[in-house]
């Protein structure tokens, strides 16, 4: 049996023994299997307390303690073959890290699960489809919102164009120009959103023609009611 296919056995029946179980599961009931001291530069530069080097062990469940051995050594014999398969033949194990001092990516004390190349992609897999399962969530409520405010939106402009439209003929006055009528009414959608913009253009007793904005003409047609009773 050649080295890549024992490994692979080797690693299905630690990673099948190892399915769904928790880094505290497996480090309640596991053992190590490897001792790992730090060699990072960055202890040459700083000494004493906090800066003591990081142990990292590495836990396999114990009723698969004899085949992680085994693993182990066939991975190691094979470092540097390209042509063996370390993907195929990864598997599942808890690394505890051990030190004084916390790091950028563990505390002092931390349990961390590593899992086998399958069933770490099965997981980004399922990770990735719930991000884009949440975003199709989220992009069908703004679709619908802006779908919503659109409808609004139509049916206020609607009313504007109605009201702002029976202004035509009426009797306006301003305090400079006096009294005049409106004889046109335009409107145009705002660049700030799609609402839409009233303009009245007015002729007054001079016969001159000025043109007003919806809320200016509004309040022009109260003050020649108020005037004219």
């Amino acid at each position: 049996m050649t080295d890549q296919k024992r490994a692979n056995e080797l690693a299905k029946i630690i990673n099948d023994t190892s399915k769904g179980l928790s880094a505290e599961e497996i480090f309640r009931s596991g053992v190590s299997i490897k001792t790992k001291v730090s060699k990072s530069s960055w202890y040459n530069s700083h000494e004493g307390s906090g800066h003591e080097q990081s142990m990292y062990e590495t836990y396999v469940l114990k009723s698969v303690h004899n085949e992680a051995k085994e693993l182990q050594a066939i991975r190691r014999a094979n470092q540097g073959n390209f042509e063996f398969d370390f993907q195929t033949s990864s598997y599942t194990h808890v690394v505890y890290r051990m030190a004084d001092h916390d790091n950028y990516e563990h505390s002092a004390l931390d349990l961390e699960l590593v899992l086998n190349s399958a069933e770490q992609e099965a997981k980004e897999s399922q990770e990735l489809a719930e991000y884009e399962s949440k975003n199709e969530e989220l992009k069908k409520i703004v679709e619908e919102q802006e779908a919503k405010d659109k409808a609004e939106q139509e049916a206020n402009n609607k009313i504007v164009i109605e009201d702002f439209s029976k202004t035509v003929g009426k009797t306006v006055l301003f305090t400079k120009q006096g009294f005049g009528k409106v004889i046109e009414v335009a409107f145009h959608h705002s660049s700030v959103n799609d609402s839409v913009v009233g303009t009245a253009r007015v002729e007054f007793e001079n016969g001159q023609t000025k043109a007003y904005d919806r809320q200016a003409i509004e309040v022009a047609i109260k003050k020649a009611e108020m005037e004219q009773d």
